[in-house]
């Protein structure tokens, strides 16, 4: 069975076990830390975290997941309690957790599994979509993002008169968000790489039964995109499709260029900017400060009747910036 990798969402760094990943993060990128939303103070460990909440914090004797629920899950304990009952006996009380570390810019939410749809992933996973549209709706709102979801389970086998337990993580994959409208897309395709994951596990395991769904984390990292500024060289592996038209600009005006290269496409050395001085008023950028943000790109297809696509490209893999509402007679796709 291939072993697990456990990526950095910092640097991209691999490891095949979870303590490595944590020490690189504490080593590497500054360490992490549970900060206290009662009192402010900071606890490096996650036991002592949860000890100092249940001895200082907890009221009423209730169970420490009612007490340490931070002020930014607040929206989401009030729309819950409009409409469960709280006495049901079906419901299911998390252990909801936030850490952070690199000062806010990485960030990890963690929901303990509670209630009886821990003994089904994908019961449970679907059982919580709501409160993870919730963090990624804050968070996206907040700034742009980088996230990806764990579910750790734990697998149990008879091995003569002993039990034998292990507990891996099962990884969604890596998305960007930009905007809210994003989160549902990339949702459905974490959940169900964790859930094939799972499945794969349990093919390839050696008579491994699941026990029980142990936690769902969120972590998320500030994303910063490039904007589109000066020239800068294609990837290797893009350059030799020798599909891809690059202004080779030496101003802050990379979009525009790119932009009158689609529809007034140069017929010699097509990088050159000289084949699209003539045009620059064939279309209108007023108002549109350089170097362009993702922000203002619906404002200019508007504006000039042109849909457009953004595209970036990172270790290999393409996915979108900016996707166009409405595909036009003139479409530019840019990188």
């Amino acid at each position: 069975m291939a072993p697990a990798k456990f990526e950095c969402i910092l640097c991209g760094k691999s490891f095949t076990r979870r303590f490595a990943l944590d020490r690189h993060i504490r080593t590497i990128h500054g360490g992490e830390s549970s900060k206290c939303k009662f009192c402010g103070q900071n606890f490096s460990r996650k036991d002592s975290y949860l000890r100092h909440i249940k001895s200082h914090h907890q009221q009423g004797g209730g169970p420490v997941g009612e007490v340490i629920e931070n002020k930014t899950n607040e929206n989401i304990n009030e729309e819950k309690s409009q409409t469960e009952d709280p006495s049901s006996e079906n419901d299911e009380v998390d252990c909801f957790t936030e850490e952070e570390a690199i000062n806010g810019n990485l960030r990890k939410y963690t929901m303990e599994g509670k209630g009886k749809s821990i003994f089904d992933p994908l019961s449970y996973l679907k059982s919580k979509e709501d409160e993870i549209r919730s963090v990624l709706r804050r968070e996206v709102l907040r700034k742009n993002i980088k996230y990806y979801l764990t579910m750790q389970v734990r697998f149990k086998k008879q091995k003569g008169d002993a039990i034998e337990t292990t507990e891996p993580h099962f990884h969604g994959r890596c998305h960007i968000l930009l905007k809210p409208e994003d989160i549902e897309h990339s949702l459905r395709e974490s959940v169900m790489k964790m859930i094939n994951s799972f499945i794969e596990y349990q093919r390839e395991g050696s008579n491994w039964t699941l026990d029980r769904v142990m936690n769902v984390n969120i972590h998320i990292a500030t994303y910063i995109p490039i904007k589109g500024s000066s020239y800068l060289p294609l990837p290797a592996k893009l350059a030799k499709k020798k599909a891809i038209v690059n202004p080779q600009n030496n101003d802050h005006k990379c979009f525009m260029w790119s932009v009158l290269a689609s529809p007034f496409p140069g017929r010699r050395n097509p990088q050159r900017i000289i084949n699209y001085v003539d045009h620059t008023n064939d279309l209108d950028f007023s108002d549109i400060p350089f170097p362009v943000k993702v922000a203002d790109i619906p404002k200019f297809e508007k504006r000039n009747g042109i849909s457009i696509n953004v595209f970036g490209y990172e270790r290999g893999i393409l996915f979108p910036l900016h996707l166009t509402k409405e595909r036009g007679v003139r479409h530019a796709n840019l990188l």
